[in-house]
């Protein structure tokens, strides 16, 4: 049997996270809120409460064993594969208790995140906030305060864990999606083709009222969009091929929204 594979997807919430987490499942993952549930561990929920300033001072340690538990069940059933997908790990306000505790758990864990256009994002809540009640509900200023935040979390992952970069929807339109998944080990499968649907979306930034936090939140994504993999390039670019950093933006998270 070949080496088992730990899969971790860290990314911002609304970003086409669980797009992603449906395609490896599709592809041969095995993923930790399908075979589990959350009886041993609500590793986003952690995040959530934790970017929302509720205290927990047991929260990495929680993480932690958690993941060590999922490995274990992974061994003692011989998957090749198995992930989960978290949306409150990459924010400053729950990296260092969720985010890092991955580093530490799965050692040789594979890392993949989802981006979206910050209009993309503020679309999305948007439209939710049609049909269903938020609560807590935030403002404009706040998701992109939340987004910001997740940069130092993203520049690690890409510069220290050569994480794979999905952009939504851009990945499954050009079917640079199938090139992330072979990446991570999996096989690409009809089932997978089949998820991704562009008929509901709206990421237009017509009408974005261009403040100083929506122009950082879109240099922000343009930047690391750099480097996703694409239909025309074999891979993830090398970190010697990035001619430059990321800027850092001085705005600092109140993520208070689970989704």
């Amino acid at each position: 049997m070949k080496k088992l594979g730990a899969i971790a997807i860290l990314t911002h919430w609304r970003t086409g996270s669980t797009l992603l987490r449906d395609v490896l499942m599709a592809c041969g993952m095995h993923d930790y809120g399908d075979e589990i549930g959350f009886e041993h561990g609500d590793i986003n929920g952690i995040g959530n409460g934790l970017c929302q300033g509720i205290p927990n001072d047991d929260a990495g340690e929680t993480v932690a064993n958690a993941l060590k538990y999922f490995e274990k069940m992974a061994e003692s059933k011989e998957w090749k594969h198995y992930g989960i997908k978290v949306d409150h790990a990459l924010q400053s306000a729950c990296w260092e208790d969720v985010g890092k505790q991955f580093e530490l758990a799965w050692p040789a864990a594979r890392y993949v995140t989802s981006i979206r256009h910050p209009a993309g994002i503020i679309r999305s809540i948007e439209k939710l906030r049609k049909t269903v009640k938020l609560d807590p509900d935030f403002t404009v200023r706040e998701i992109l305060e939340s987004w910001l935040s997740t940069y130092e979390a993203t520049k690690y992952l890409v510069d220290k864990k050569e994480a794979q970069v999905v952009v939504y929807p851009d990945s499954h339109r050009d079917g640079s999606i199938k090139k992330v998944v072979g990446a991570l080990g999996l096989k690409w499968t009809n089932a997978a083709s089949e998820l991704f649907d562009s008929s509901t979306l709206d990421d237009s930034d017509e009408g974005m009222e261009e403040t100083e936090d929506y122009l950082k939140a879109v240099e922000m994504f343009e930047e690391i969009k750099k480097y996703a993999v694409t239909p025309e390039t074999s891979e993830i670019p090398e970190k010697k091929e990035r001619d430059r950093p990321f800027n850092r933006p001085s705005t600092k998270s109140k993520n208070r929204w689970d989704t």
